[in-house]
């Protein structure tokens, strides 16, 4: 949804254009990219049918996204859009949106009040988990998947699922549900 879009603009886009959106979610979710400018598509921007149908109409030329993560997942994304007498993205305001990047994505977590990681101090001594297993435990309770943990840690997904494995039989807990459920509401 658009902040500032007019709501017919934004059922165009919820309606159809949202297919088009080359810096839609979907097309930057698994590759970890926080900031897409026009110029990283890899394609003309301003010969697509996105922009043809959508933004040109409205008086854009040039976009900026900010995605926001939590556990790894886009939670949410914050377009900067200019038009073509504003000029494209200057080096300089490139480089702030980088840099402020790390504190809008925390600010809008915090805001939102998504889901807190859980209570690490509540693991039981007697379990015995290593440091790496307890980040995992951390991202688990963030709601991260599998893939979302391997990237996170650098680790593959079979290593996830092996310390997901030894995490259970050191906890006697038997599912990710159980172990979050146990941990956040302690």
């Amino acid at each position: 949804m658009f902040d500032r879009i007019c709501p017919e603009e934004n059922s165009r886009y919820t309606g159809y254009f949202h297919e088009l959106d080359p810096f839609h979610p979907r097309q930057f979710a698994e590759s970890g990219t926080d900031l897409a400018t026009s110029n990283d598509l890899g394609q003309r921007f301003d010969r697509t049918a996105y922009y043809a149908g959508f933004f040109r109409p409205m008086g854009y030329r040039h976009e900026a996204e900010l995605y926001l993560r939590h556990a790894g997942r886009i939670v949410a994304g914050v377009s900067l859009l200019k038009s073509a007498s504003d000029g494209d993205f200057a080096k300089e305001e490139i480089q702030f949106l980088q840099k402020s990047h790390g504190f809008v994505e925390q600010s809008y977590c915090m805001l939102s009040q998504l889901p807190t990681a859980p209570n690490l101090s509540a693991v039981p001594e007697h379990w015995k988990l290593s440091a790496r297993e307890l980040d995992v435990v951390q991202l688990l309770g963030q709601g991260a998947s599998n893939t979302d943990i391997s990237r996170a840690l650098f680790i593959s997904v079979p290593t996830v699922k092996s310390h997901l494995q030894h995490i259970y039989r050191k906890s006697g807990i038997h599912s990710r549900t159980e172990l979050v459920t146990r941990l956040v509401h302690a």
